[in-house]
C-alpha cells in the first residue's frame, strides 16, 4: 500500500463527531522514514510512541490535549493482553 492510500485511510478514520485517536503499530518500522511526510486533516497530529515515552504519551493525551484527534505512530511492536 503506498502513503496516500495510508493517508487517506487514516484521515478517514480521524474524520466524524468525536476525539479520535488512530494507532498504528508498525512493528518493522516500515514507514519510519516516511510518517513525517503524512498530511493529517483538521483538528489532527501525529504522536510518536516509543519505548522510552509511555507516560509522556499519557499526559499529551489525557492531561495536556483532550481536543486534538492523534495518530498514534508506534514503531515497537503492539502490546499483548495476555
Amino acid at each position: 500500500m503506498d502513503l496516500q492510500e495510508i493517508q487517506n485511510k487514516i484521515n478517514n478514520l480521524l474524520n466524524g463527531e468525536g476525539r479520535k485517536l488512530v494507532f498504528w503499530y508498525d512493528e518493522d518500522a516500515e514507514y519510519i522514514d516516511e510518517i513525517d511526510s503524512i498530511q493529517l486533516d483538521g483538528n489532527s497530529k501525529l504522536w510518536k510512541v516509543t519505548e522510552n515515552n509511555w507516560f509522556e504519551s499519557y499526559l499529551q493525551l489525557e492531561e495536556r490535549d483532550t481536543e486534538t484527534n492523534y495518530l498514534l505512530y508506534a514503531f515497537i511492536p503492539c502490546l499483548d493482553d495476555n
